[in-house]
């Protein structure tokens, strides 16, 4: 069951995005607590920078809000599909900006695990020009769906 889990979530993150993984958390579902799940991504995103030697992100507000309703806008699609950055740069007063979308049941280690394996979701992870990060995570169903968006402030 663990590797269907596992092959449902790299399903899920490959086809909606285009352009230090600790001990496993908890599983997620409909009734895991979202912003504990978003911590731990953040977290784990954080570790997996360290690994290579960059500085960690650090929490933004603003990145935050726009993750939440994109997460929000997403619920109930078929596919998880990027929005224009636009708006969210001029909203958070930033001239860079990227996003990860996943919508699955397995846990935040894995998640960053399978990122770490996309070619574009890891060059998000490592971008050395991004310092920003904000998570939202939604319940969508059975499944938590997370939008992790990543902005380079001041600069």
């Amino acid at each position: 069951m663990r590797t269907g889990v596992l092959a449902a979530a790299l399903g899920a993150l490959l086809s909606g995005c285009s352009g230090v993984t600790s001990s496993p958390g908890p599983p997620t579902s409909a009734t895991a607590d979202p912003a504990a799940y978003a911590e731990d991504l953040f977290t784990r995103t954080n570790d997996e920078r360290a690994g290579l030697d960059l500085e960690p992100l650090e929490p933004s507000e603003c990145a935050e809000q726009a993750a939440t309703q994109r997460a929000e806008a997403l619920v109930g699609g078929d596919e998880l599909v990027h929005a224009p950055m636009q708006s969210l740069l001029e909203e958070c007063g930033v001239d860079r900006a990227a996003e990860n979308l996943v919508r699955s049941d397995a846990t935040a280690a894995e998640v960053v695990a399978a990122w770490m394996d996309s070619p574009g979701h890891r060059n998000n992870i490592v971008d050395p020009g991004m310092s920003g990060l904000g998570i939202g995570c939604v319940p969508d169903g059975a499944e938590l769906l997370c939008s992790q968006i990543y902005l380079r402030l001041g600069g």
